[in-house]
């Protein structure tokens, strides 16, 4: 099974990769060389990376629920 075989796994790892996307971009919500002060002083990048590592551990949450239900992934469990 790869990642491009069917409509679910490509729907997810084009999500994922659209993430790791984003966050490569240079914008000074992820990367920052000077401080940027943001809520209660924090540096905005520090708040750009919660956001983001809040929004891809959702998304990885939706994935397993959304998989388990797959019959193609609960193969993977079982013996015999």
């Amino acid at each position: 099974m790869g990642m491009w075989d069917n409509a679910f796994e490509k729907k997810w790892s084009v999500i994922f990769l659209a993430m790791y996307v984003i966050v490569m971009i240079p914008v000074k919500y992820f990367y920052a060389t000077e401080y940027i002060a943001s809520w209660k002083g924090l540096p905005v990048f520090m708040v750009g990376w919660f956001w983001h590592t809040l929004v891809t551990v959702i998304l990885i949450f939706v994935f397993y629920f959304q998989a388990m239900r797959r019959e193609d992934y609960l193969e993977f469990g079982t013996e015999g």
